[in-house]
């Protein structure tokens, strides 16, 4: 996770967004001081779209295909962060407050497929 909680990281692992893979960015929802990168995630549906901004100047863009919400003590780790033969984004965040443990007991987690461009 990045220290910046306005920022999202890539996991230095992965392709590059955009590229053929599972290429992994994750942020935090909130932090001591408000909302942060990820915050407006959960507001997202199957269908939109999400632009990413490379390091190179180029965007990325794709749409959501999927929207899951995981138990953290049952995190699918091979699904989400395994490799794929297509290019694939797939984002992480935390989900589901628990105001007695002061913790998040999930992930929500967005996968999405490059957007063709217009014709």
């Amino acid at each position: 996770m990045p220290t910046d909680a306005d920022h999202a990281g890539w996991y230095t692992g992965s392709v590059t967004p955009g590229e053929r893979g599972n290429a992994i960015l994750a942020a935090h929802l909130d932090s001591t001081t408000g909302p942060a990168a990820f915050y407006s995630l959960g507001a997202l549906r199957k269908g939109d779209h999400i632009t990413v901004q490379r390091r190179d100047g180029r965007q990325a863009v794709f749409t959501i295909t999927t929207m899951n919400v995981y138990d953290k003590k049952a995190f699918p780790s091979q699904t989400v962060y395994g490799p794929t033969t297509l290019p694939q984004l797939t984002l992480i965040t935390c989900a589901e407050w628990d105001k007695e443990a002061k913790t998040y007991r999930a992930n929500l987690v967005i996968t999405a497929h490059p957007t063709p461009p217009p014709a």
